[in-house]
């Protein structure tokens, strides 16, 4: 989200941002392929654009690939972070894409009205052997923010 918004001249800026260590409960550690309560760092930002958030990001990385201490000066960008900051190679994203109606929290941070629709893109990040190395649920609010796909044969 960060980098496109950059590609198309647009300033955004990360609001909210959390860090914490969280136990990973059933379907998080499924998606992580970790043991249930198995501790993974919890990155929690909205993105914002001309004063008006259009995301929400939640990424899950397990304590043994990404430390709290890690983090260092955090652009906003997991991705960045796994792949330039600590050098590991993702080689795919699994994304399952989705509607959701916005409740509780989420509603503060996007700046949206409970019941409000949202597309979640819920994306497991690969490394070149195939282990999981990174969940997260990106929320996306549909009249602020064009997601746009491109299939190759």
């Amino acid at each position: 989200v960060l980098s496109v918004a950059r590609r198309h001249g647009l300033a955004p800026k990360v609001i909210g941002l959390t860090t914490t260590v969280v136990p990973a409960e059933a379907d998080l550690a499924e998606r992580l392929s970790l043991p249930d309560g198995s501790p993974v760092i919890c990155i929690a930002r909205a993105i914002r654009i001309d004063g008006q958030s259009i995301s929400y990001h939640e990424d899950y990385v397990p304590t043994e690939i990404l430390s709290i201490d890690q983090l260092g000066p955090f652009n906003g960008s997991v991705l960045d972070l796994l792949t330039d900051h600590l050098r590991l190679t993702v080689t795919s994203a699994l994304t399952e894409i989705t509607a959701v109606n916005a409740a509780g929290e989420l509603c503060n941070s996007l700046g949206v009205w409970p019941g409000c629709a949202l597309i979640l893109l819920k994306e497991t990040l690969h490394d070149e052997f195939g282990a999981v190395i990174g969940f997260s649920d990106n929320y996306f609010v549909p009249d602020r923010f064009r997601l746009q796909f491109v299939r190759r044969k």
